[in-house]
């Protein structure tokens, strides 16, 4: 196995493992809510957080990833235009 591929298998096992922990913490998270706020409250809360990760998704245009992948990435005047 070469060692890009090693890297790539281990670059996706931690993501993997993080994004389940992730999920892993809101589920436990949610249960907690249920028990701590009346129905009609826990309702309330979870149409606040969709609208905020509805935004969240929507507003992310990538400006992250292509200041990574660009090779101007590090340079001042290239980070401040972005």
């Amino acid at each position: 196995m070469s060692y890009v591929k090693r890297l790539a298998i281990k670059g996706i096992s931690w993501t993997s493992v993080g994004d389940g922990i992730t999920q892993i913490i809101r589920f436990g998270s949610h249960l907690i809510l249920t028990r701590l706020l009346v129905s009609e409250l826990f309702d309330l809360l979870s149409l606040a957080y969709l609208v905020i990760t509805v935004v969240n998704v929507f507003s992310d245009i990538g400006l992250k990833l292509s200041i990574i992948q660009n090779q101007r990435g590090e340079n001042r005047e290239f980070l401040n235009t972005a």
